[in-house]
């Protein structure tokens, strides 16, 4: 069984963030591990970096980087087309309101950073639409992943630890009945599934794609917005067989949970 990982990069500023900063080294030295994997990736990479990033891979031949940079994503993701909206409700006084006592969390002010969340499944859309790979399973996995040593594991992922009739997320603490409510996830943030790995068969994640953009659609009628670890959860509610969500009890658990023997 094939499995082609999916990951990206734009640089959106968060060197110069007053709070959860972090720098453009920073990324790259949590992407390393990657090139020391087998699997299939590709990378859409800020046009700006292509050139340090392909140094970085030039004997991990199993990653190919694409460069993309803010007209690529205004024309092809969808989650980018989305801005103005978010900007919108971002700078609105009645969400300021609700939200007032996380308003130093980025994705409370920070608009590009929650697209950049969103766009996710737009990339691994991108590359399925376009047959970028033949694989037979695809996985999203943040460019940042691996920032503590012990989140890599030297072992390949073993696709026969997860459930391939459904689109695998990583949770982190147990869903309650409280997280059906969208207003409690906005303004408590629970830690509950982790945007940062999902993996599914090409079928599951466009389904998947449409369903997150009808929860974002929803919530922009609201006049809210959110990070994409609150939308997984509203489309877990909604369409629950779509989804196994591997309770794991922290961040960043998949690459150990699912190695290879």
């Amino acid at each position: 069984m094939s499995l082609c990982i999916v990951s990206a990069f734009l640089d959106i500023g968060r060197q110069g963030w007053s709070t959860f900063p972090r720098s453009i080294n920073q990324y790259f030295n949590n992407f390393m591990p990657y090139t020391r994997m087998s699997h299939e990736m590709i990378v859409f990479m800020d046009d700006r970096y292509s050139k340090e990033l392909e140094l970085l891979c030039k004997d991990a031949k199993h990653i190919t980087i694409i460069s993309i940079n803010r007209d690529f994503m205004k024309e092809h993701i969808y989650a980018y087309q989305q801005l103005d909206r978010e900007c919108e409700i971002m700078e609105s006084s009645k969400f300021k309101q609700i939200i007032k006592h996380r308003l130093s969390h980025p994705e409370c002010s920070k608009p590009e950073y929650n697209i950049m969340q969103h766009a996710k499944v737009d990339f691994l859309a991108y590359v399925i639409n376009n047959t970028l790979s033949s694989a037979k399973y695809y996985a999203w996995s943040d460019f940042g992943y691996f920032q503590l040593p012990n989140r890599f594991s030297s072992r390949p992922l073993d696709l026969n630890k997860f459930d391939l009739d459904k689109i695998n997320f990583q949770g982190i603490n147990m869903l309650s009945d409280n997280d059906h409510d969208i207003m409690y996830t906005l303004t408590n943030a629970p830690e509950r599934v982790g945007g940062f790995f999902y993996l599914g068969n090409k079928d599951q994640l466009l389904k998947y794609q449409q369903l997150y953009h009808e929860v974002c659609t929803d919530f922009h009628k609201m006049g809210i917005v959110d990070d994409d670890q609150h939308i997984m959860i509203q489309c877990l509610f909604r369409q629950p067989g779509l989804f196994k969500v591997w309770n794991l009890g922290g961040w960043h658990l998949a690459y150990n949970y699912f190695q290879q023997s």
